[in-house]
């Protein structure tokens, strides 16, 4: 009856650990009855000398490892920025940026991603540069940065009408003496009005041009207009004109604007010649 009990208990033991995938095997107590707890549920068995290293409670125990299937090894997603936005969609992945440039930056906030920012440091509105006066010519280029101009003037506004009519007028308004570079009195007004625009417009820069007609020597009149155009610039710059707003150039007898062979062609070709330049 005894060896019928203790049959019977070894093999509810062998039972209950096989269907929790369990090796049968535990650590004997002094009275040689051991207790395992096998997924909550306590087992009591009597050594009977199973071997805890054999290939049979090997096996069981391989078997039990690989019921519970193999782990996933997690990949961590880089972010070499930190900028929240992973190398593989970071578009500039080396340095922090924004979501809605794909991760590329926009040092100046306005709104144009540094890469095709022309003025990555400074916020501006015409490819990412300044335009202080809105008219499309960035400040760095404008020659006239706080007034709103034209391209052809480099920024500056389109030149007056009036002040067209006043350089039309010194073509042939300011004359000279015979074969010299000494300004008539009579040429006096319009030079002094011709001061008196560049005073009031600072942005203007006045080019100086000297011509003669065909008569006499060609080299004498090269001279000849070089210093016609010279005595001009000295004039503007004794009203108060600035030296550096001002060139004078001579140019002979090579840019004749009318017929050489009548008197009143020659008379066009002797001139000096006014030139804003910005």
């Amino acid at each position: 009856m005894k060896k019928y009990l203790f049959l019977s208990l070894v093999f509810y033991t062998y039972t209950v650990l096989f269907s929790y995938g369990q090796s049968p095997c535990s650590v004997i107590t002094g009275n040689g009855i051991a207790v395992r707890t096998t997924n909550d549920i306590p087992v009591v068995h009597q050594s009977f000398g199973m071997d805890c290293n054999s290939s049979t409670s090997n096996a069981m125990a391989k078997t039990s490892t690989e019921d519970a299937g193999p782990k996933e090894k997690m990949v961590e997603e880089k972010d070499s920025d930190n900028d929240g936005i992973i190398d593989e969609k970071d578009n500039c992945p080396s340095v922090a940026g924004q979501e809605k440039f794909q991760g590329c930056p926009d040092s100046d906030g306005d709104g144009i991603m540094d890469k095709e920012d022309e003025c990555p440091k400074e916020a501006g509105s015409v490819n990412g540069c300044p335009d202080g006066d809105g008219d499309g010519i960035v400040d760095a280029k404008d020659a006239c940065p706080n007034e709103p101009g034209i391209a052809n003037n480099k920024g500056c506004p389109e030149i007056e009408e009036s002040t067209k009519e006043l350089f039309k007028r010194a073509l042939t308004g300011i004359q000279f003496e015979s074969g010299k570079s000494v300004i008539k009195g009579s040429s006096y007004p319009i030079l002094d009005k011709i001061a008196n625009l560049m005073l009031q417009h600072g942005e203007y820069k006045l080019d100086i041009a000297g011509h003669t007609d065909n008569t006499g020597d060609a080299t004498k009149n090269l001279k000849l207009s070089e210093d016609r155009a010279n005595a001009a610039k000295q004039y503007l710059i004794q009203k108060g004109v600035p030296t550096d707003r001002l060139r004078s150039e001579g140019y002979g007898i090579s840019k004749p604007i009318a017929d050489n062979d009548t008197a009143a062609g020659r008379y066009k070709n002797r001139r000096v010649e006014f030139h804003v330049e910005f």
